[in-house]
């Protein structure tokens, strides 16, 4: 393998931004620092721009096998690399859902063979198959849906639940919405309910005593446990008292502190329905907070990918029950790194929003049959292209929507782009760098 030198890049690392030097041999990192007189290969100018590291998305849903017409590994996985993103965990509610040892070991060797990055997959636990979830020793964790969502996993009975908590050590990963309280809320708002209802059935009430549940078992079995998207103010209160470090940690997404109930549902109608719901304005500035302060561990893409528009709906008045949650779009995770390291005064805005300084240059860690051609990417579409400008922030016109598959972004919704380029484990063979 060749070996590559990138020079004069701003080096992103844990003690802050500084210049550096970077050299990858035999595709791992071998030197950083002033480099000055070391020869390589191939030597990429990186003057100006940012290098980052790969991100892991640890929760995407990539709907292979079953709704493929939607998304599947391959183009996900193609996606995500073209965003930055060079590892991610896919989530088991598939059709049919990946609740067996084989049924995991399959998806692996279809990855194998499909993803353009590396990936890990959980095993889905149903009130009944704690055997299953013993044996999936190749799985990266056990997913629990403690309320009802996408696809027809479910397990929500406390016996259930702590059966599961009681027995192996595999890392379980929780959608913490309690179900009871979420069927008592929609019997309550009866046949009547409307998009406007979603965060009121889906209540922080019941997401606050499904995460107190599971934190609750994970204590008393000492079993890691990782509480994802989370969505409320009092539960992030809870997890600042009672969050045991190194055993429980939890998510956010950057939807969840980003918009707000009600004004994004008036204008992004059922496109902004999901589960859990996005909330009033308080609980994305607690959420916000938290995720500075680190009791919220870090921010991931999800909830819900590759849905088709036509199913998500888009009337805001339609029957609450006939409604789908879940948003249709495929957005990089970077789209909002620009915004967060301003916020966190790891970047001036100034700079965030010069053409010569916007990041990313990400290294990324893909398999070597991908090949991004693009220089500040703004939109990357899971089907068969991208979308591609030289400026920040882009318009995404109805044109553009229907040139390509379902499953992408509602017209008109501004993006901002950030990628310059990927680098596949220390290669830019065939890259285009323009």
């Amino acid at each position: 393998m060749k070996s590559l030198l990138i020079r004069g890049a701003q080096l992103v690392a844990l003690a802050g931004i500084k210049q550096a030097d970077v050299l990858i041999e035999n595709g791992k990192f071998s030197q950083i620092g002033d480099l000055s007189s070391v020869r390589a290969d191939e030597v990429l100018d990186a003057g100006g721009l940012m290098m980052l590291p790969g991100v892991i998305d640890p929760q995407v849903h990539f709907r292979e096998p079953g709704n493929t017409h939607k998304e599947d590994l391959e183009s996900g996985s193609r996606a995500a690399a073209a965003g930055g993103v060079t590892s991610f965990l896919d989530m088991p509610n598939t059709n049919p859902p990946a609740t067996t040892a084989e049924a995991i070991r399959e998806k692996i060797e279809l990855a194998k063979t499909k993803c353009h990055v590396d990936f890990g997959f959980f095993v889905g636990a149903t009130p009944n198959n704690l055997d299953e979830l013993l044996q999936s020793k190749e799985a990266c964790g056990i997913k629990i849906f403690m309320g009802a969502s996408t696809g027809t996993l479910l397990v929500n009975e406390r016996k259930d639940i702590e059966r599961i908590f009681a027995s192996g050590r595999k890392l379980i990963a929780v959608h913490a919405e309690d179900e009871e309280t979420i069927r008592a809320n929609k019997a309550a708002a009866g046949d009547s309910a409307t998009l406007f209802d979603h965060p009121k059935i889906r209540s922080p009430e019941a997401a606050l005593k499904a995460t107190q549940l599971a934190v609750e078992l994970s204590k008393k079995y000492g079993r890691r446990l990782h509480v994802l998207h989370m969505t409320t103010e009092e539960e992030v209160r809870f997890l600042e008292k009672e969050k045991t470090p190194g055993v429980i940690s939890a998510e956010v997404c950057p939807q969840h502190f980003l918009l707000e109930y009600p004004k994004d549902y008036e204008r992004l109608g059922t496109y902004a329905q999901m589960n859990p719901p996005i909330r009033e304005a308080r609980h994305g500035k607690v959420l916000w907070q938290a995720l500075k302060d680190g009791v919220i561990d870090y921010s991931n893409g999800d909830p819900h990918l590759g849905h088709a528009l036509e199913k998500v709906g888009a009337d805001c008045i339609a029957r609450y029950h006939r409604l789908r949650s879940g948003r249709p779009e495929r957005f990089t995770v970077d789209q909002t790194m620009a915004e967060v390291m301003v916020e966190t005064g790891a970047l001036t805005r100034e700079k965030a929003e010069s053409s010569r300084l916007k990041p990313v240059l990400w290294s990324a860690v893909g398999n070597e049959e991908i090949r991004p051609e693009v220089r500040a990417l703004d939109i990357v579409r899971s089907d068969r292209h991208l979308l591609c400008t030289d400026g920040l922030t882009k318009h995404v016109s109805d044109e553009e929507i229907k040139d390509g598959m379902s499953r992408d972004i509602p017209s008109e919704q501004t993006v901002r782009g950030l990628i310059n380029l990927v680098i596949e484990r220390g290669g830019t063979d065939n890259v285009t760098i323009t």
